[in-house]
């Protein structure tokens, strides 16, 4: 789901939210 832009804090958040490893 690539919806949110590019942005730092999206990543970070797809992140915690997905509980993936960055």
């Amino acid at each position: 789901m690539k919806v949110f832009k590019l942005d730092p804090t999206s990543l970070i958040s797809i992140c915690n939210l997905l509980h993936s490893t960055c």
